[in-house]
């Protein structure tokens, strides 16, 4: 379903932002660019689908929250801890992939997970 597939690309956006984390722990900067380049896609791609005019208040929540995503991962190897700041990105996402995850799997009654 729709649902169950923005749910796939938020578990895309935790795990590639955990392995952007680690290529920055390893000192594999240029591989940790990719891996924000398609977190950056992924986000591209949700944030254009937003219809803003007729979503309402989740519309305009979800367009923050990309924004923020963007802004953060832009700005993590800036900070003075950047592994505390791709952990506190990757529980800013999961807490929003938790919510689409309910949304998505309650509707369907042969998965209640």
């Amino acid at each position: 379903s729709p649902l169950q597939i923005v749910v796939e690309l938020y578990k895309g956006m935790i795990r590639t932002t955990k392995q952007a984390k680690t290529c920055w722990q390893d000192g594999q900067l240029d591989v940790m660019v990719g891996h924000i380049a398609k977190v950056f896609d992924i986000i591209e791609g949700l944030q254009s689908n937003l219809d803003l005019e007729q979503g309402g208040e989740d519309a305009a929540f979800l367009n923050r929250f990309y924004t923020v995503v963007f802004s953060a991962l832009s700005q993590a190897t800036t900070k003075p801890n950047p592994a505390e700041e791709f952990d506190a990105i990757i529980t800013y996402i999961q807490t929003v992939h938790d919510r689409w995850y309910a949304i998505a799997y309650s509707r369907n009654p042969e998965n209640p997970n």
